[in-house]
């Protein structure tokens, strides 16, 4: 999925998450913590929607809160899961 495919479809879906409705413009780099889109316990709906853009599984332990915290670093959490396990290690 290209970079701007993904910002649209993640504003789509925390926009779901927060019964936000017009598909208001986040930047890439808007802290969607901070900024009340995303809460600690969002962070695992996120995770799994991300398993489902990519086919791949997350490995919680990899990451933590601050890698979700912008759409630029949930799209490189997505490029990680696309990317196969042997080529990351």
């Amino acid at each position: 999925m290209e970079r701007e495919a993904f910002y649209r479809t993640m504003i789509e879906f925390v926009n779901g998450l927060t019964d936000e409705s017009g598909g208001e413009k986040v930047a890439p780099d808007d802290n969607l913590f901070d900024n009340g889109y995303l809460s600690s316990l969002s962070v695992v709906q996120v995770m799994t929607f991300l398993e489902e853009l990519s086919g791949g599984i997350l490995d919680p332990a990899l990451y933590d809160l601050e890698s979700f915290s912008t759409l630029e670093r949930l799209y490189g959490v997505l490029e990680d899961l696309r990317t196969p396990a042997e080529a990351v290690a």
